[in-house]
């Protein structure tokens, strides 16, 4: 007879590997139901952030500009934005 190849250390191991990939394949299910959701929140905040962005670059340096019903003020730096 030999011993066994596998030693209770790797069974072990293997357990806990399989208990750590279901914990997270069972919260990636339960967040699924919410990925519309942040996907439409993230695309309005991005075109928001474009209109203001195109606000901005419209005005001046130090000059006054409103965008989304308010006042911003374009800073005055050199060589940026």
């Amino acid at each position: 007879m030999a011993p066994c190849p596998v030693s209770e250390e790797e069974g072990v191991r293997r357990k806990t590997t399989r208990q750590r990939k279901a914990r997270m394949d069972a919260r990636t299910r339960e967040r699924l139901p919410a990925l519309p959701a942040l996907v439409a929140a993230l695309d309005r905040h991005r075109k928001d952030t474009h209109a203001l962005l195109g606000s901005a670059e419209g005005a001046g340096p130090g000059e006054a500009f409103i965008a989304a019903g308010s006042a911003f003020v374009r800073g005055a730096r050199a060589g940026g934005i």
